[in-house]
């Protein structure tokens, strides 16, 4: 705020009357911080920017119709949800990943300030699956070791099933989206050290030259710089829970996601049968 007003008394020849200006108390601004603090604050973080009724109608059906939803545009993919049931509000808040049209909605409680600071919105909630281990290591205690590389860790899942690729971990984790998209992680045990591939479920639109989620390789000015004998892919579809060389797969996943969004934008009859079959795509 300081470098706002600074820039515009560099900018401006200010008059004596816009230069007085007015001095608010706090009992003026007291209704409105009330209002504020039964709401939280979203983020879209991308590059294609998504239209107030898209966004509305998709936390509508993905929050579950939560009583009294109010949403505010307040800035570029930048919106203010109000609603009054503060269990509602924790529940969106710990719950997600919110994915529309590709793009990850970052979701926090109301904070003063909150349309400057997009440093905050950086940690998002991400399912992430663990490849490559051994069966005698697939465990919910060895998959909190491995999440633990992660800002913080909310879930870990053994799936039941296998297949030809082996068996896997699922971990909800909360990580840190301003940084690539990690690969995988080394896990050391009796001295010897293995390798440990992830593969991102639902996974928002990143670039595949700096493995960052929020723009693509044509925007990024993140390039890695490669060491000799490194691959020039260091990022790819292969991220994508199921998505890997599936050119297909990957298609009609992007068909699909596109026809839900078009729905929700034009005001569409979007059936909550299909909205969770969207969510759990690729789980």
């Amino acid at each position: 705020m300081a470098e706002e007003i600074t820039e515009i008394l560099q900018k401006f020849a200010l008059s004596t009357k816009e230069l007085g200006g007015s001095e608010l108390e706090l009992g003026n601004v007291s209704p409105s911080v009330k209002e504020c603090e039964e709401s939280l604050v979203g983020k879209i973080k991308g590059e294609k920017v998504i239209n107030f009724v898209g966004v509305k109608n998709f936390v509508t059906l993905a929050w579950g119709y939560p009583k009294g939803l109010r949403v505010v545009e307040v800035g570029v993919n930048t919106f203010q949800f109000f609603m009054a049931n503060v269990k509602d509000r924790e529940r969106i808040c710990t719950g997600g990943p919110w994915v529309i049209d590709s793009q990850i909605l970052v979701i926090r409680p109301w904070f003063e300030g909150f349309e400057e600071k997009e440093v905050e919105f950086n940690i998002a909630p991400l399912w992430i699956q663990v490849w490559n281990l051994p069966v005698h290591w697939i465990s919910k205690e060895v998959g909190k070791k491995i999440a633990s590389v992660f800002h913080d860790t909310k879930e870990v899942i053994i799936p039941q099933g296998g297949g030809k690729e082996g068996r896997h971990i699922k971990i909800l984790v909360l990580a840190d989206i301003s940084e690539p998209l990690m690969r995988g992680t080394t896990v050391k045990l009796e001295g010897k050290v293995k390798w440990l591939s992830f593969k991102y479920e639902r996974c928002p639109d990143f670039c595949y030259t700096c493995g960052k989620i929020g723009h693509s390789e044509r925007n990024c000015s993140d390039g890695i710089q490669l060491g000799k004998g490194h691959q020039d892919n260091q990022f790819g579809p292969w991220l994508r829970a199921g998505g890997g060389g599936n050119h297909h797969r990957k298609k009609n996943q992007e068909v699909h996601n596109l026809h839900l969004y078009l729905l929700a934008s034009k005001g569409g009859d979007l059936r909550m049968d299909s909205l969770f079959q969207y969510q759990m795509e690729g789980s």
